[in-house]
């Protein structure tokens, strides 16, 4: 929710923000969401920074505010997630994870030391935003597997890879050339 909506940018757009008129407004009500709108002229790397240490979201929207980016960069640093097994919630680390595979709004999570899938509440794309992508791949809409499980990358006759459990994931056509690199 948010509780106080601001434009920073109270002066015309040709001057600057300054760092110090950032941080009194971040220090007022810490604890509170804030929506602060701000000019990308204004924007310069000293309140980006800052606006980064205190773990800020950003979303770039464009004039018809439609979201164009997206900034988190603390969100792709997850190390474990919490997973319902058997009625019972666990921590499960990254490592332990071989595929996420999309079943409509759910998603089954292959695991290492397990024999059936769990299955989730949660979409493919919630966890392909959450997890780095250079240790999980996605090689086609309905699949992301960690890296770390991928025994072998077949390109001919069809685009596949063979996990080290022995599935074997498709590739799509579009997401070929990126996988021979």
């Amino acid at each position: 929710m948010i509780n106080q909506f601001t434009n920073i940018n109270k002066q015309s757009t040709s001057q600057t923000i300054e760092q110090a008129e950032m941080e009194t407004f971040m220090n007022q009500q810490p604890n509170k969401a804030k929506l602060v709108v701000l000019n990308l002229n204004d924007l310069n790397a000293d309140i980006l920074s800052m606006l980064k240490a205190r773990q800020c979201n950003m979303v770039l929207l464009n004039e018809n505010f439609k979201i164009v980016e997206e900034v988190a960069d603390e969100v792709k640093t997850i190390q474990q997630l919490a997973l319902t097994i058997n009625g019972e919630k666990q921590v499960v680390a990254i490592q332990q994870i071989i595929r996420f595979e999309a079943s409509g709004n759910y998603t089954n999570n292959y695991l290492k030391n397990k024999a059936k899938p769990v299955l989730t509440s949660k979409t493919l794309k919630y966890y392909a935003k959450r997890l780095d992508d250079t240790t999980f791949l996605r090689p086609h809409q309905s699949h992301l597997v960690n890296s770390a499980f991928v025994e072998e990358l077949v390109l001919k006759p069809v685009a596949h890879l063979i996990l080290k459990d022995g599935n074997q994931i498709h590739i799509s056509r579009r997401k070929r050339k990126m996988f021979s690199k």
